[in-house]
C-alpha cells in the first residue's frame, strides 16, 4: 500500500472514529435529558403531585421515544443514501479504471505495431530480412544472429547495407557475386 493511500484511509479512519463518539455522545445527553426530568422535583408533596410528576415524567420519556425513533429512522435513511452514494462513486472508479486500461492497450499496442519489424516497412527489416551472408563459402539467408555475427566481423558496402535495409532481396542479392572479407 502506497503512502497516498495510506494517508487517505487514516483520514477516514479518524472521520469514521470522530462520529462514532459523536453518536456516543449523542446517546449519553439523551440519557442526561431523561435523568435530569426523573430527577427534578424527586420529593411531591402529596399524591396529586406525584400523580402529576410521574405523568410529566411519563409524557417525555413517551416524547424522547418517539423523537429518538424518528432519529433512528432518518439516521437510516441517511446511512443508505450514503452506501448508496459511495456504491456509486466506487462503480464511477472502477469504470475509470477500466477505460485507463483500455487506453493503455491500445496505446502500447500502437507503440507495438510501431517497433514491429516486417517487410512491408520502410525501416530495416533485420529480424525477418533473410539477410544473405557468407556462410560455408556459399550465399545462403541467414538467421539474426548469423547476422549479428556478420556484422560483428566484416565492413559491408553501402550497397550491402542498403540490401539489409530494403529487407534482404535475395533474387538480386543471388545475383550478385559472393561478398567477400574486407
Amino acid at each position: 500500500m502506497d503512502f497516498q493511500e495510506q494517508f487517505f484511509k487514516e483520514r477516514i479512519k479518524f472521520i469514521h472514529e470522530a462520529r462514532a463518539e459523536k453518536e456516543e455522545s449523542f446517546e449519553k445527553l439523551q440519557q442526561q435529558e431523561r435523568e435530569k426530568v426523573k430527577q427534578s422535583n424527586p420529593n411531591p408533596s402529596n399524591a396529586e403531585e406525584y400523580r402529576r410528576r410521574a405523568d410529566e415524567i411519563e409524557k417525555f420519556i413517551k416524547f424522547q421515544d418517539e423523537e429518538m425513533q424518528a432519529f433512528v429512522a432518518e439516521r437510516d435513511k441517511l446511512i443508505k443514501a450514503h452506501e448508496k452514494k459511495m456504491v456509486g462513486m466506487r462503480e464511477r472508479h472502477w469504470q475509470e479504471e477500466v477505460e485507463l486500461e483500455k487506453e493503455f492497450d491500445a496505446e502500447l499496442s500502437h507503440l507495438m505495431e510501431k517497433y514491429t519489424l516486417d517487410g512491408s516497412k520502410s525501416m530495416p527489416a533485420i529480424l525477418d530480412c533473410g539477410i544473405v551472408g557468407e556462410c560455408d563459402g556459399f550465399l545462403k539467408s541467414c538467421s539474426t544472429v548469423t547476422f549479428q555475427k556478420i556484422l560483428n566481423l566484416k565492413k559491408f558496402d553501402l550497397w550491402e547495407t542498403m540490401l539489409c535495409q530494403l529487407g534482404g532481396q535475395m533474387d538480386l542479392a543471388k545475383s550478385l557475386p559472393m561478398i567477400s572479407s574486407r
